[in-house]
């Protein structure tokens, strides 16, 4: 039984049609964004897939162990490809055309392996900054360098923004094993 004074439907019919209408214009945002949302929640489920991650750390350890190889093979010919980018003095120059492609051969096996999982691939997401310095000053300065990333190579600023792009998605992929790690979703074989 209704109070007095009320009555049963607080809305007119005018109302509910307007509510309607209004539901009707926004149903294509609404679809829209849950589209996005589903989407999203597809990619987060295979992106912390255990058989991606697993895919992923070999990728990078496979990529790592590739350039250090190549460069292990001729450092002067490394040693040259540094210098075009004219960051550091001539005395440095050997010491880190020495020294990066055993250390990058170093951090793929670890990937690869999956011992020290976690810190290899926060030390690959370190190098891959420093990448993506160097090449970045070099393209804000204009110079037309090689990046000596698989080797030496002819110099071209094609050549440039695409190792600028490479050393980015590096970077990511690097990040991405690294948080992976460290919230236990692959294990780390420590």
């Amino acid at each position: 039984m209704p109070f007095r004074g009320y009555e049963t439907n607080a809305f007119s019919s005018s109302h509910i049609r307007q509510i309607r209408v209004i539901r009707g214009q926004f149903s294509p945002l609404f679809l829209l964004f849950f589209c996005v949302l589903s989407c999203l929640f597809v990619a987060m489920k295979f992106f912390n897939n255990r058989w991606f991650l697993l895919v992923l750390r070999l990728a990078l350890g496979g990529v790592f162990l590739y350039a250090g190889a190549t460069k292990v093979t001729n450092p002067q010919a490394f040693a040259d490809s540094i210098a075009t980018f004219k960051m550091l003095p001539p005395q440095l120059l050997n010491i880190v055309a020495l020294g990066l492609p055993p250390f990058e051969i170093l951090l793929g096996l670890m990937l690869i392996s999956g011992w020290k999982a976690r810190a290899a691939s926060l030390a690959l997401a370190g190098l891959s900054i420093v990448f993506g310095l160097a090449l970045g000053q070099a393209l804000m300065r204009g110079l037309v360098v090689d990046c000596g990333c698989f080797g030496s190579g002819e110099p071209s600023t094609l050549k440039t923004w695409a190792s600028f792009g490479r050393a980015f998605l590096l970077l990511a992929g690097s990040l991405w094993v690294f948080r992976s790690a460290s919230n236990g979703l692959e294990q780390d074989t420590t």
